[in-house]
């Protein structure tokens, strides 16, 4: 990216860097949490906050990178899911609610990352 030219990156990549940004915090606040009490803690969310530079840097492997994570974090709520519907205990409609929205974010992720305006801003030569 050319350091003097404004970023000019679409609303939707503005609204992924933000959500990194969000569940990456709260991630280090739930390590450092363990932390404190005594605990280790080790959370994927973590890599979302140098994801997140990456990309407002229009990095092409951090986009990848983002890509790629948003994959795991899909496969693992999709296993978690499978997991809970096939336990013997009746769980409330506020976790599946929770599962429901955890692998729908990733694919909404997924779905802006490969989108031809971010593809298009990224392919560019910087």
């Amino acid at each position: 990216m050319d350091q003097n030219s404004p970023q000019n990156l679409p609303t939707s990549l503005y609204l992924v860097i933000g959500l990194f940004v969000i569940v990456g915090f709260y991630s280090a606040y739930n390590v450092l949490i363990a932390l404190i009490g005594g605990g280790l803690k080790f959370d994927l969310g973590l890599l979302l906050i140098p994801c997140a530079y990456g990309l407002s840097q229009e990095s092409v492997g951090w986009l990848k990178a983002s890509i790629a994570l948003s994959m795991v974090f899909l496969l693992f709520n999709a296993v978690s899911a499978g997991v809970l519907y096939f336990h013997s205990e009746t769980l409330s409609l506020f976790v599946y609610s929770q599962l429901l929205v955890g692998m729908l974010l990733p694919v909404v992720v997924y779905f802006v990352l490969v989108s031809d305006k971010v593809e298009a801003l990224f392919s560019n030569e910087h």
